[in-house]
């Protein structure tokens, strides 16, 4: 099939344009007006397949029954897709149906949740002490800016593109009730929410290396990390998600580092580090812009059953006395 690129002005990224009908078409343009570039693709293939299903079945929406998602996952699982893209897929599907419900003249019935297929416990994929140092070395060869940047990453947990758009205003300096100063970026995540996020104090140089020494040449630029592109206004456009991620494969090849060391896989170093530090799993999820507790400490935290151990009895020793 043929798949066609769109400019989006909001954002000024390209996204993928698929063939749609006339009721997919209108929830495209709805959930790319609502949500995150990333997030409106993954929307959109999987109203795709869904709109897929009902046609290979035959079934008009607004006169199926009400166990039309039980067997669009059973569809999925014959298609070979994992129990992982099928929850996420579902997720999609939910949010499609229930804007057909409002936004639709032929309507939509109200369906059963699915049986989702067991998801294999896995733990989050983190850097061990050794893989941290040799990402760190390799990444310390790349020029700048992308060199800082992807140094920054397993110090300050964001989010890839949250550090591409970090704008040089957007570095503060906090000082602690012990009087300790701590550099603090203010980041504008998911939903367009702030936060503030704590840089890891040896971290700390390197940010003011790169700007005292390469980041003061570029200051016609309000990006912190400025390209070598310009935008739409003609001034230069901030650094690329895809650029970092291209470094990061080389890393990956040239330092023999496992597949899965991703830009996420970074941000989950940062979170476990903290934690296995002591830091408290409230203020994690906090800094990492999650709204749900549960959601820090089952993707985020690599914890194994050792060392949940060992933290219960230090609290047993310290609560006996």
């Amino acid at each position: 099939m043929y798949i066609k690129h769109k400019f989006h002005e909001k954002t000024r990224q390209f996204i993928q344009v698929y063939p749609l009908n006339e009721r997919a078409s209108k929830f495209k343009d709805y959930i790319i007006a609502s949500r995150s570039i990333a997030t409106a693709n993954t929307y959109i293939a999987a109203v795709r397949k869904f709109e897929n299903f009902l046609e290979s079945k035959k079934i008009l929406l607004k006169n199926a029954q009400e166990g039309l998602l039980e067997d669009f996952v059973s569809w999925l699982l014959e298609q070979k897709l994992n129990p992982a893209s099928i929850r996420v897929t579902y997720a999609a599907i939910k949010t499609y149906t229930d804007w057909c419900r409002t936004h639709e003249d032929g309507g939509c019935p109200i369906f059963a949740r699915p049986r989702m297929p067991h998801l294999e416990e896995k733990m989050p994929f983190v850097l061990t002490t050794d893989q941290l140092v040799l990402y760190l070395s390799e990444a310390s060869k790349i020029a700048e800016p992308s060199r800082t940047a992807l140094l920054l990453l397993p110090y300050c947990g964001l989010r890839v593109s949250e550090l591409c758009k970090l704008r040089a205003v957007d570095i503060i300096t906090e000082t602690d009730e012990t009087g300790e100063r701590w550099t603090v970026l203010t980041v504008v995540g998911k939903g367009r929410k702030f936060r503030h996020m704590p840089i890891a104090h040896k971290a700390k140089p390197i940010l003011l290396s790169y700007i005292r020494n390469w980041r003061i040449k570029h200051r016609d630029s309000k990006w912190l990390f400025p390209s070598k592109s310009k935008g739409k206004d003609d001034k230069k456009a901030h650094l690329s998600a895809k650029t970092l991620q291209l470094h990061l494969r080389n890393i990956r090849e040239r330092a023999k580092l496992p597949e899965e060391l991703t830009p996420h896989a970074l941000r989950r170093t940062c979170f476990t580090y903290l934690y296995r530090s002591g830091v408290p799993i409230e203020t994690i999820a906090k800094i990492a812009g999650h709204s749900s507790v549960d959601t820090t400490m089952k993707h985020y935290i690599a914890v194994s059953t050792r060392e949940v151990l060992k933290t219960l009895n230090k609290a047993e020793r310290k609560h006996n006395g």
